[in-house]
């Protein structure tokens, strides 16, 4: 008994991207009433409840169905098109086909291929449950098979399950999938890959407008606090998705975007990135949380933008006595600038307003080590000793000055260039606790390379803290186990 009125005939040479009204629907569109189908000989059961994925409607099963035929189109290099025609969204391609066994549960042919967005492996056969449960017609014919689904009660289960009933067909190559659907359901999956929506490329994997994550040209997410949107594809971005890919881990989401960013060369982007700094907006973006560490081949890019958008003297907010001089000197000073992008803005160039301000601040009137008195001497030596014990390796230059001028109203005992200079007040030698305080401060300004007040100042004065206070106490004990 033939199911079609016309033979099936192989997929003819499909455009690589097009999503239109084609001029034929299904050859027969589901004449065989359930009764017929009993007379079938050939089924293939799943075992899949008709309660399983039971949020998902007829959109989420369409949304499975064209991603079968755009995972398809990848694997196989194969051509292949989606549309919509009198009530039935149509996708086919003419890739090899499907496998009887790829209709069972726990069988797909997308298990260990890490590029496809169907790593759970049953996206088509829950769009089929979905179908069957709904009351919607559906039908698969791929190369040598046709398939419908349909739900059964199974005795075992003590429920209805999804059963594929199979008729051989004359198809050689190619698979067509159509299921019943409104043309507003249809637009509605459509919309949920990049492929088909209207964002706009305007760099390696970064789309406007904003607000939307692509994980493998699928949706996965919608947000309101991004500048672009993005295609991602990194294993950790898969991996923190749900199954129905609508939830994605902020984490990891932060980390692929990180990555997409910092390589971005556009200079566009960039600029658009900055400008979020210029209007103290950053913290509102999920942009504004990113890692920024371009690679040194695109530093020019990023500097053009810098420039661009700040203009040629622009340094870093550190202490607002600092951020008045610098502005006297007619820089521009970022008080707003993420704490996760300073450092990308150092190897831009900027400066923090403490280095300009540090310019005009020289230390006066070197002491040689031989004109220190005997307690100085020792206090120093002491010093140093204790310093090279907590930091590891060879300290830097240690010059002793007469005169560091004063910070406002606040005596100075010490000060750092970025030279790899360490002055240190002659004034406080005679004190162990004070010369031990001070080069210890300057030596957290040499590691880090941060300003005071800053949170990379803080971080490293924590790594001391913690680095001696583990010498002293150790790590605790692991208890053992009987």
């Amino acid at each position: 008994m033939a199911m079609w009125s016309k033979a099936a005939r192989p997929v003819k040479t499909l455009p690589e991207r097009e999503v239109e009204r084609a001029d034929v629907i299904p050859d027969r569109p589901f004449l065989i009433m359930f009764e017929q189908l009993k007379l079938f000989q050939e089924r293939v059961k799943t075992n899949i409840s008709s309660e399983y994925v039971k949020s998902w409607g007829v959109v989420e099963a369409l949304r499975e169905i064209v991603q079968e035929n755009l995972d398809a189109r990848k694997k196989y290099s194969c051509r292949g098109r989606v549309f919509w025609k009198k009530g039935f969204l149509v996708a086919e391609d003419n890739g090899p086909g499907l496998r009887r066994q790829d209709l069972a549960l726990g069988n797909s042919g997308k298990r260990g291929h890490g590029e496809l967005i169907g790593q759970f492996g049953e996206g088509l056969k829950l769009a089929a449950l979905v179908a069957a449960r709904e009351g919607r017609k559906m039908y698969i014919e791929t190369a040598g098979f046709t398939a419908v689904p349909v739900l059964e009660y199974e005795p075992a289960l003590e429920c209805q399950v999804l059963v594929f009933v199979l008729e051989e067909n004359d198809r050689v190559i190619g698979t067509k999938i159509c299921i019943e659907a409104t043309k507003e359901e249809s637009d509605a999956a459509l919309g949920l890959f990049l492929e088909f929506s209207a964002v706009r490329k305007i760099s390696d994997r970064i789309y406007l407008p904003g607000g939307r994550v692509y994980v493998n040209g699928a949706l996965a997410a919608e947000r309101k606090d991004m500048l672009f949107s993005y295609d991602l594809t990194g294993e950790n971005i898969r991996a923190a998705q749900s199954r129905d890919r609508t939830v994605v881990d902020d984490d990891a989401l932060l980390e692929e975007v990180s990555k997409v960013l910092s390589t971005c060369r556009k200079q566009k982007v960039i600029e658009t990135l900055f400008r979020i700094v210029e209007k103290k907006e950053a913290k509102a973006y999920l942009e504004g949380r990113a890692h920024l560490e371009p690679p040194n081949g695109d530093l020019v890019v990023w500097k053009k933008a810098m420039r661009e958008v700040f203009g040629p003297r622009v340094c870093l907010a550190s202490d607002p006595v600092y951020d008045l001089e610098a502005r006297e000197k007619g820089f521009v000073v970022l008080n707003s600038v993420p704490w996760r992008w300073e450092g990308c803005f150092r190897r831009l160039g900027a400066k923090f307003s403490y280095d300009i301000a540090a310019r005009t601040r020289k230390p006066r009137g070197r002491v040689a080590l031989k004109d220190l008195s005997r307690e100085e001497s020792r206090n120093l030596r002491w010093a140093k000793k204790i310093t090279r014990e907590v930091f590891g390796g060879k300290l830097p230059k240690i010059m002793i000055v007469s005169e560091i001028p004063p910070d406002g109203e606040e005596r100075v005992r010490g000060c750092y260039d970025h030279r790899g200079v360490i002055y240190l007040l002659r004034d406080v030698l005679t004190v162990p606790e004070e010369v031990l305080g001070t080069l210890v401060h300057e030596m957290v300004h040499h590691v880090t390379d941060a300003p005071d007040c800053t949170r990379g100042f803080e971080r490293g004065w924590q790594e001391v803290v913690v680095k001696v206070l583990l010498r002293m106490y150790g790590l605790p004990e692991v208890e053992k186990t009987a």
